[in-house]
């Protein structure tokens, strides 16, 4: 008896393509479970996480954008003005 395998793939796709998906729903609850399942974040897919955040005044924002400058910086490794006028960036879209 011959058995075959075959790979079943969901109409949700790849977590990379839910991510896209949740973020231009404005969805963080979709966009947390899809990233969690890649197996890295890419640093641009952090940074849209940490503006999604900003834009629906998650509590989350400020920890996140912490947390992906301090990558950003270690990864990039910036110019000093890059660095201040990111951390700016971040500064003004702190949800009040």
């Amino acid at each position: 008896m011959r058995t075959c395998e075959h790979a079943f793939v969901t109409s949700q796709g790849n977590p990379h393509t839910r991510f896209a998906r949740a973020i231009n729903s404005r969805s963080v609850l979709l966009a947390e479970i899809a990233l969690g399942e890649l197996e890295h974040v890419q640093l641009e897919d952090a940074l849209r996480l940490v503006y999604l955040y900003g834009e629906t005044a998650d509590p989350k924002y400020e920890p996140a954008a912490r947390k992906y400058f301090a990558r950003w910086v270690v990864e990039e490794k910036p110019s000093l003005e890059d660095i201040a006028a990111t951390a700016c960036s971040f500064v003004e879209r702190i949800p009040r």
